[in-house]
């Protein structure tokens, strides 16, 4: 079956939290398309710490199962989903009032830094 879906937009819905598992948000992306909105929920944003340096990322959604949690979602251009998912961290960054400048690319992490 052939679809041909035009999407002309990207909207985050953002659910702000206060927790202790470095969860900062829960997102829904909401691809705006010309048959209707697509979202995808489940999403978070979340605090990452890799030696002396701090990383805001972008977790897809994932389904809870008996060895740990499976990613629920994938997309194989990397390049765009690198696009959708600063997009995301730039918009929580905007609705929680943190600076996007205090924290690292993930091109910046060192690995020797990581304990492992």
């Amino acid at each position: 079956m052939e679809l041909r879906i035009k999407i002309y937009a990207l909207e985050t819905d953002l659910s702000l939290q206060a927790r202790s598992d470095n969860i900062l948000a829960f997102v829904t992306w909401i691809f705006k398309t010309d048959i209707g909105d697509i979202k995808i929920k489940g999403g978070t944003i979340r605090r990452k710490e890799f030696g002396s340096k701090s990383l805001l990322s972008y977790d897809v959604p994932a389904i809870k199962t008996r060895h740990g949690y499976n990613k629920a979602f994938f997309m194989d251009n990397k390049e765009l989903f690198l696009k959708l998912s600063n997009f995301t961290i730039q918009k929580y960054c905007e609705e929680s009032g943190e600076p996007v400048s205090g924290f690292s690319n993930i091109e910046d992490i060192n690995p020797d830094e990581i304990p492992i």
